[in-house]
């Protein structure tokens, strides 16, 4: 129960009172009183509870010393009442020492309980471990075993338990830390811990004091030579010292720990070297035995200098620990730390990660699992997979929900927590580096180092050069290059599609207007490789590198809805107006969503196509609906005129499907419009009847409308546009849409009448009013193509770059020009943000 022997206290006590009496005189009383005193300046500066050994130590001293001082006052007066006053007046501590002894008992069977939970194994595979360990201590011929197994396997964790099952055998196990050690006092601590060792056996050596001495190379002590053991040398010191030990009925094993840890290659030579000469006597004229056990990494001791056929010399057997696959390591883990709670990591989740890499996409790699497997296993350790099952759920703190369930942010979510865990390399050239850096690979041509980009070694694939892959990410030969490849793969940066169209638009002249305008949604997720940049922004988000969670488009879509549209109507124009402002500063580490002569709403309907896939379908609803709203209010619309056709382009191609009341919301306000002029010639207009169909389609509330005769319409105009000159009507197309129409027109109304037939009670009003509104927009478009009066195409200004934060007037300066009825007037106002260059440019294009 105590530390040390129970009885050692109260001699000492007796002792030392006898000391004090044979020099100096004094009283029961005085005795008394400096023992209570003596307890209550101990309660006062130390925690009961946390020192009971202490406490329970200084009573059995008090003891001692009661007992001496009542024996000597007897042996004075041979008065008996007052040795049963004494005996009384102590009761008090007798009392306060059985209270500790029973809070000792209890604190003892609760540490019992943590031990054995300590110890609760995840896996049978370990249990197997430790039963094969046994048997090989258990083995004669076995004096120096190796564990070898890498970093945070378990290897401590097993030997913890092979401690507590050996000391309960009656062995004595001695656990020796060597990165607490020195060279220059190994010895003595290895000889003080034996010593000790003997000494719990009830055993004192004679020869330990003088090998301590020996080793010091200190004179051996004068008693040593008076009783005739001066004359020893260390060899034969050193032999005593182990019959000593061999001859006690009990095992000594003696365990290093991680002594791989240690730089210092001298200690760890000196370590095997001593052990080895420990171990040399085991043999059967001793009934005890000494055993030794290395816990280390082979492959750290090789980087140590240390190789196998120098260390077999010292250990009769090798033997490793069993191989658990991550995916048992991850989920067992998870089980088993957070019973309670749903898990973070599913099978799929895992099926990305490698060495599985589960992805849908074929890698650069014909044979990437069986090299990522081969690679990772002694990086597929139980203490990285705690710790990744920690830090995903620590992160339910720290990551909004939505971050961690919506894809790609999840997939980026859970690889970053495995990269920084079983590829801290890469996670740390991560934190400091452009993440397209990162998947920068080097290789050596010539004494000359050389990179690629693993974007660029796409290329070399589509030219089935498989030899030169094969070389740049040779695990063996490029490890660094073959880890930067196997994030690259599980972030999925390899199945995102690349534009060069972006860096073209600066280098080989300007895209016409509209053109860009046409492009639909999935075509700027290529040209602004959104793709990438969402894992990218994922990827610092989780980095805390101060940029948002997500792109900019995300970013500034839900910043309109909860800044712009979520406040009252009559705020809504002033925090638009700050909302533009904070846009065109880029705040938070995002880009602009707004480009050079491109209407800002244009972008926007954009942005709200990228967005609404994280959405709800209220949300969906909700958000669509007031951004029509506004956008409407905004901008005055009284009017079919181009500048509409071309900023609803993204609108319709990015509505939602299944939401009726999204289409009929634009519908709704397009019909209201007057119309003065047909289109007919003016490409983006087919394009704009053609997506808008495509809505109407994907609302849901038609279905025998042909979606590829849809899709043609914007196709055949295209084409027919690029064979004729401007001006001239695009009949193949206005024929195709007229057809479509027609077909959609009937539809519509087939319902709307089965709508209203059926309506009892009104119940079917909303579906009726769908339909006719539709019904009104089908006209509207057939009235526009009917018009004897053509549209005039008022600008074609081209595009090269997205604006950024210092051209922010410049944009209102441009879009004030091109909306004024009279541009020249416009630009004898003297614009200040545009150059004069531009605005030649722009009155150019104006044709005025």
């Amino acid at each position: 129960m105590l530390e040390g022997k129970w009885y050692n206290f109260i001699l000492l006590g007796a002792a030392v009172s006898a000391f004090v009496l044979k020099f100096s005189k004094f009283a029961w009383l005085e005795l008394y009183l400096f023992a209570v005193f003596s307890v209550i300046v101990l309660l006062l500066n130390s925690r009961f509870l946390k020192n009971l050994n202490t406490y329970a130590e200084v009573i059995l001293f008090l003891f001692g010393a009661f007992v001496f001082k009542i024996s000597a006052d007897y042996h004075t007066s041979a008065d008996l009442s007052k040795v049963y006053t004494q005996f009384v007046q102590i009761i008090p501590f007798l009392i306060f020492f059985g209270f500790i002894v029973c809070c000792k008992k209890y604190e003892g069977h609760r540490g019992d309980k943590i031990k054995k939970r300590a110890w609760e194994n995840y896996f049978p595979e370990r249990e197997d471990d430790l039963n094969r360990l046994e048997r090989i201590v258990d083995k004669t011929d076995v004096n120096l075993l190796a564990l070898d197994a890498a970093w945070g396997q378990g290897k401590s964790f097993l030997l913890q338990k092979f401690q507590e099952d050996r000391e309960a055998q009656g062995d004595i196990v001695i656990v020796i830390d060597v990165l607490s050690l020195r060279l220059d006092n190994f010895q003595e601590y290895l000889i003080y811990e034996l010593d000790h060792a003997l000494l719990s056996c009830g055993y004192l050596s004679r020869n330990s004091n003088l090998l301590r001495s020996i080793m010091k190379r200190a004179h051996a002590d004068i008693f040593s030579t008076i009783f005739g053991k001066g004359k020893k040398h260390f060899c034969e010191t050193f032999y005593d010292f182990q019959r000593e030990l061999l001859q006690r009925e009990k095992n000594i094993i003696l365990i290093y720990d991680d002594i791989d840890r240690s730089e210092n290659k001298e200690l760890i030579r000196t370590i095997l070297y001593i052990s080895e000469k420990l171990t040399s006597q085991n043999n059967t004229d001793f009934p005890g035995r000494i055993k030794v056990i290395f816990q280390y990494s082979m492959e750290h001791m090789e980087q140590l200098g240390f190789q196998n056929d120098f260390l077999e010399k010292f250990c009769n057997q090798k033997m490793g620990l069993t191989d658990i696959p991550l995916r048992r390591l991850l989920l067992e883990i998870q089980k088993r730390l957070y019973p309670n709670q749903n898990g973070v990591l599913t099978d799929k989740d895992i099926d990305r990660l490698a060495p599985y890499l589960y992805l849908g996409r074929m890698g650069l790699l014909p044979d990437e699992r069986g090299r990522a497997e081969r690679y990772l296993r002694s990086r597929t350790t139980i203490r990285r997979a705690k710790n990744m099952i920690k830090s995903l759920a620590g992160d339910d703190q720290v990551l909004p929900v939505d971050f961690r369930t919506s894809q790609p942010n999840r997939n980026t979510w859970i690889v970053m927590r495995y990269v920084e865990q079983f590829l801290p390399n890469v996670y740390d050239a991560m934190r400091s580096m452009n993440l397209q850096d990162v998947f920068c690979l080097h290789y050596n041509v010539k004494n000359e180092t050389r990179k690629i980009s693993l974007f660029e070694l796409v290329n070399l694939k589509q030219e089935d050069d498989y030899y030169n892959i094969d070389i740049l990410l040779s695990e063996d030969k490029y490890p660094e290059n073959f880890e930067r490849y196997l994030v690259w793969r599980m972030l999925g940066l390899d199945g995102v599609l690349h534009s060069e169209e972006t860096d073209q638009m600066d280098t080989e002249g300007p895209v016409d207007l509209p053109e860009f305008y046409r492009r639909d949604v999935r075509r700027m997720r290529m040209i602004d490789d959104l793709d990438y940049e969402d894992i990218e922004q994922g990827v610092r988000f989780i980095l805390a590198a101060g940029t948002a969670s997500v792109n900019h488009y995300i970013y500034y879509a839900n910043k309109m809805v909860t800044e712009v549209l979520q406040q009252p109507e009559a705020e809504q124009k002033r925090a638009f107006q700050i909302w533009a402002q904070h846009m065109y500063q880029e705040e938070r580490g995002v880009q602009t969503i707004q480009r050079l002569g491109i209407s800002v709403w244009w972008s926007l309907f954009h942005a709200f196509a990228f967005t609404s896939k994280y959405w709800s379908e209220d949300e969906k609803r909700e958000n669509y609906c007031a951004l029509i709203q506004f956008y409407f209010q905004e901008e005055v619309v009284e009017m079919f005129d181009q500048k509409l056709l071309d900023e609803l382009l993204p609108l319709w191609d990015g509505m939602p499907a299944g939401i009726p009341e999204i289409f009929v919301e634009v519908v709704t306000r397009l019909v209201s419009l007057s119309v003065h002029v047909n289109w007919n010639d003016y490409e983006n207009f087919f394009v704009f009847l053609s997506r808008s169909l495509g809505a109407l389609y994907r609302s849901g509330m038609i279905e025998r409308l042909d979606p590829f005769l849809i899709v043609d319409l914007a196709d055949d105009a295209h084409k027919e546009a690029s064979e004729m000159r401007n001006g001239k009507e695009l009949g193949e197309s206005k024929e195709l849409a007229e057809d479509l129409i027609h077909q959609a027109y009937r539809e519509a109304s087939q319902y709307r009448d089965f709508f209203q037939k059926h309506d009892r009670g009104s119940y079917l009003s909303k579906y009726v009013h769908y339909y006719e509104i539709t019904l009104q927009y089908l006209e509207k478009i057939e009235k526009i193509m009917k018009c004897t009066s053509k549209g005039k195409v008022r600008y074609r200004p081209s595009i090269r770059s997205k604006w950024y934060s210092g051209d922010a007037d410049a944009i209102k300066e441009t879009e004030k020009l091109m909306k004024a009825s009279n541009p020249i007037q416009v630009a004898g106002e003297n614009p200040r943000n545009l150059k004069l260059v531009r605005l030649i440019e722009l009155l150019k294009e104006s044709k005025y």
